[in-house]
């Protein structure tokens, strides 16, 4: 037989504080609309799940969505069904918060988050966010899906830190590809620490995603990443500035596009600075026939990178009739094909 709680009052008291605590506390919504359900007659199990709840805040402290200093305004919309939980016939209220003037948002150390947007957004939300940051959240699995990318056209920077299984960061997919045209904003991108990266794009945006504003690229400790740009997207960094890469398992730097027939050219008209460390996969910085320019490169570095068997050479034409000729001319390859290096 449960006992009524000898002193009511005091988890009244904790379920008020936990419902203002779900508001950057998602996974706490659940448990705690649960037990709003007994607030007016709690009982002693009801009590004991309160503890249990406080103790579990008490550990997560640090986990949630972070809301930056500075102007906020929220658009809030309420769905209520009257009576409509079909196993104790109680009222349920939905609650959906949009967030058209947010400009800074940090997710970290959400341990059982996996997907952060869902496919549908209020009107305005997020159009002026201009920094994100993601870390330490180990189940996510992707970031932004393509139909979104629209809505974060005042993106700058994004920083995505320690999400052990996150495989790819833009996902494209199908139809959406073709309908979707983004021309972003975005300054920084910044990737680090995260194992299971297989790809930036799942597949090649084909002139539907663009970053000729980017200028600063870092990719540090992702080991199953194979390469980080897809040629299309390469041909836009018509700003970048710095480029880093560390401790990953890149192979080629661009991806080579599919059935190339002809030579690719790639213009990095502002890039100063290029440096390439302890990529001990690296063979090549586009695999396919291609030329480069670096107008502005002041400052490069290779290091520790032991595939590589010939680091620069002028433009050349390889030809492939068999797999065993293939295979000869990936190894003679350099790492460099260079048009114009100029002083």
């Amino acid at each position: 037989m449960v006992s009524p709680c000898l002193s009511p009052s005091m988890p009244q008291i904790f379920f008020i504080d936990f419902q203002y605590l779900t508001f950057t506390h998602l996974d706490l919504a659940f448990s705690v609309h649960q037990l709003c359900q007994f607030m007016h007659h709690p009982t002693s199990t009801h009590s004991e799940a309160a503890k249990h709840v406080l103790r579990y805040v008490k550990e997560t402290l640090h986990h949630g969505i972070d809301f930056s200093p500075g102007s906020l305004t929220l658009s809030t919309f309420i769905d209520v069904d009257r009576t409509g939980d079909p196993c104790d016939r109680r009222s349920t209220t939905g609650l959906l918060v949009a967030f058209p003037n947010l400009d800074s948002l940090t997710i970290s150390h959400m341990s059982n988050l996996k997907i952060i947007w869902h496919d549908k957004f209020t009107p305005g939300s997020f159009t002026k966010l201009q920094s994100m940051t993601v870390q330490f959240c180990e189940n996510l699995m992707k970031i932004f899906q393509v139909n979104m990318l629209p809505r974060f056209q005042s993106l700058e920077s994004l920083v995505v830190d320690d999400c052990g299984s996150l495989e790819e960061m833009f996902e494209l997919q199908g139809q959406e590809v073709i309908e979707t045209r983004a021309h972003t904003q975005l300054k920084k991108l910044l990737i680090r620490r995260l194992p299971n990266l297989k790809r930036v794009w799942n597949k090649d945006p084909q002139g539907t995603f663009f970053l000729q504003n980017l200028q600063e690229v870092e990719v540090v400790e992702c080991e199953s990443l194979k390469n980080l740009f897809p040629t299309s997207v390469a041909r836009s960094l018509q700003q970048l500035v710095n480029l880093r890469i560390c401790k990953c398992g890149i192979e080629e730097v661009i991806e080579q596009e599919e059935s190339a027939k002809e030579d690719v050219r790639f213009v990095f008209p502002k890039l100063t600075l290029l440096k390439l460390r302890m990529l001990q996969k690296l063979k090549w910085f586009y695999r396919g026939v291609h030329t480069s320019e670096w107008p502005l490169l002041k400052t490069l570095e290779v290091s520790r990178s032991n595939e590589i068997q010939i680091f620069a050479s002028k433009n050349i034409r390889i030809q492939e009739p068999n797999e065993q000729s293939q295979l000869e001319a990936s190894i003679q390859q350099p790492l460099f094909l260079v048009e114009k290096v100029r002083d």
